[in-house]
């Protein structure tokens, strides 16, 4: 407990004296205090009458110089307590005879007894945390399921997690993450999961068995740097593959808030190099992204991205990224584009309807993007680039997310994407 804690539980007593045989007026001597009641505070294990106890002071016991300081001491002989504070007050400003005895005490952290064998599961169901996952993409569907966790089991601050999917992404997965404070290291994750869903472009099964690692630390505030490795084997349709992979990246992100930024940039770069069974060669990609935020009038924010994925060799299908749907490219079938290599861009304007200070965000969006994928041995110029445009509504609240939008290719008609996810 705190100093200025402790000086909040003495408040309630009137007035603190010091207790020692002062002269009384005409030069006669008072009446030594007695003790007329106890006030306890700061304990939660040990019950007041035992405190009480371990004072050594009984109602109607005479207080003098020495009285507080023994009862200190022998409530630190106790071992019982990391810090002990007594004080005395009268229980009225003319009542100099009766005093209040002011116990305030913090308690020790004692080792958890009972058998050694219950203890751990004891712990662990103080430290449980269930959250329910309910997510709907374009890409996969639905998505549902839960996520256990473990915070702090260990002692080191760690989160043990263990999610739990079904539907669109058939997923079961060990997850541990750590944070740091000081160190080279600020945050060190890893895992390892094996998962299923079905490619939206090749509408092949994707099923995956796969291992990670991966640590990051903030070089200055918001720029980050991290690193990563991956294992994982990979059964696409027919093809039976084995992936391994290093890479590093690097992060600036300035954003207040990520659900609505404003004012804010995020840019990203990042390399890989991967080696598969099936390609002859190690594999390298590159990945930049770059997303600004400007505040217009009123609450309005105009948001412009742009995106580029490339890869010096040819890719596996299941490697090969994805083009199309609300997340890349309005207007055309979610997955309807394939290739080794991405470029995309938007211009997006985000019109709020309500109060900024409100619970959630709500909106109207409208956007124009641009978008292509090409071969590994094909220039970005020389790549034939979609287009799509629309706008729609949205929805941000501290639970929950919903983007509903209309969006046109610009030449063979109109296309609905819906998304949804609640975030427990």
């Amino acid at each position: 407990m705190t100093a200025f804690a402790r000086a909040l539980a003495v408040a309630p007593v009137a007035i603190v004296a010091t207790l020692a045989v002062a002269p009384a007026a005409g030069g006669q001597a008072a009446s030594p205090a007695v003790v007329s009641a106890f006030r306890i505070h700061g304990n939660y294990r040990t019950p007041d009458a035992d405190v009480i106890h371990l004072t050594g002071v009984r109602i109607g016991d005479a207080l003098d110089a020495g009285v507080l300081r023994q009862v200190e001491d022998r409530l630190r002989a106790s071992g019982r307590f990391a810090a002990v504070d007594v004080k005395a007050g009268f229980r009225s400003l003319t009542d100099t005879t009766h005093a209040v005895l002011v116990v305030v005490v913090t308690e020790r952290e004692v080792a958890p007894g009972g058998n050694p064998f219950v203890r751990p599961f004891k712990r662990a169901a103080s430290r449980f945390m269930f959250l329910p996952v309910l997510n709907y993409t374009e890409e996969y569907g639905f998505t549902y399921g839960g996520r256990a966790s473990l915070v702090d089991w260990l002692g080191g601050g760690e989160r043990i997690s263990v999610p739990l999917t079904w539907g669109g992404e058939k997923r079961a997965a060990l997850e541990v993450d750590r944070a740091f404070t000081g160190g080279r290291l600020g945050r060190v994750s890893g895992g390892a999961a094996v998962w299923t869903r079905q490619n939206p472009h090749f509408d092949l099964d994707d099923h995956r068995v796969e291992a990670w690692a991966r640590g990051e630390r903030e070089l200055v505030r918001g720029l980050t740097a991290g690193a990563e490795a991956r294992w994982a084997r990979v059964t696409f349709g027919r093809a039976d593959d084995r992936v391994s992979s290093v890479g590093a990246d690097l992060t600036l992100d300035t954003r207040a808030d990520p659900a609505f930024p404003r004012n804010a940039v995020l840019a990203r770069v990042a390399w890989r190099a991967a080696g598969f069974r099936s390609v002859p060669d190690t594999v390298h990609t590159y990945m930049l992204e770059g997303r600004g935020y400007v505040g217009l009038v009123g609450q309005a924010v105009l948001s412009v991205r742009a995106f580029y994925q490339g890869a010096r060799e040819p890719l596996p299908a299941f490697a090969q990224p994805l083009l199309g749907g609300a997340a890349t490219l309005g207007g055309h079938r979610a997955g309807a584009y394939a290739g080794d290599q991405l470029a995309a861009s938007s211009v997006e304007l985000r019109l709020p309807l309500d109060s900024p200070v409100g619970v959630g965000r709500a909106g109207v969006t409208l956007f124009f993007d641009v978008g292509a994928v090409f071969d590994a041995a094909t220039s970005v110029r020389q790549a034939r680039f979609h287009q799509g445009v629309g706008g729609g509504v949205f929805f941000t609240a501290p639970l929950v997310r919903l983007n509903l939008e209309a969006g046109h290719d610009l030449h063979h008609g109109a296309r609905i994407h819906f998304t949804t996810g609640f975030t427990f």
